[in-house]
């Protein structure tokens, strides 16, 4: 009796380290931080960008999000004073696009709806109240671009435009900290 109780300790316990090495090489991997992968837009799009301008503003008034590739791509110009001779300085930076971010565009994104929209809403940078936009260039290198009233957005695109100034806002600060 002795030996059978021995054999199912035994028995229990290689089950039991059976089952912590399964759940530490299967399952506590998994609770480790997951790395996204760069990844493209649909294959429909060759790049979504998203801007801001405001046309009688001196400094880093305008700002444009591009999303091409497997990118990210900030681009921003400064004026200069008016009147000046001084050009324009422009400032371009670049990260991937981790494939969180590229899913929730594609999922926002209904191209046939976008296409239908007006070409602009509103009085963009009138009185300069600026102006934003979405520009889609399509794998067949058409273009379609909505603009519109800063921060006043179609219905149809606004959490897309939403996500895409929030992006932008957090590439610009990112590089430009102290402004």
């Amino acid at each position: 009796m002795r030996n059978n109780i021995k054999k199912n300790v035994e028995n229990y316990l290689f089950k039991f380290v059976i089952v912590i090495i399964s759940i530490n090489t299967f399952g506590l991997s998994s609770c480790s931080k997951i790395e996204t992968e760069p990844q493209q837009l649909s294959n429909d799009i060759k790049s979504i960008s998203g801007g801001q301008s405001f046309g009688f503003c001196i400094g880093k008034c305008y700002r444009e999000l591009t999303f091409i590739d497997n990118k990210m791509k900030l681009l921003v110009i400064e004026r200069g004073n008016r009147g000046s001779n001084e050009a324009d300085k422009e400032y371009n930076f670049e990260e991937m696009l981790d494939a969180v971010d590229a899913q929730k565009i594609n999922s926002l994104l209904n191209i046939d709806s976008f296409k239908k929209l007006n070409d602009v809403y509103g009085c963009p940078d009138c009185a300069d109240g600026g102006s934003e936009w979405i520009e889609i260039v399509f794998a067949n290198d058409t273009k379609k671009r909505v603009t519109f009233e800063f921060g006043n957005y179609p219905s149809e695109i606004k959490e897309l435009a939403t996500l895409i100034r929030e992006k932008r806002t957090t590439f610009y600060q990112k590089n430009f900290q102290s402004n």
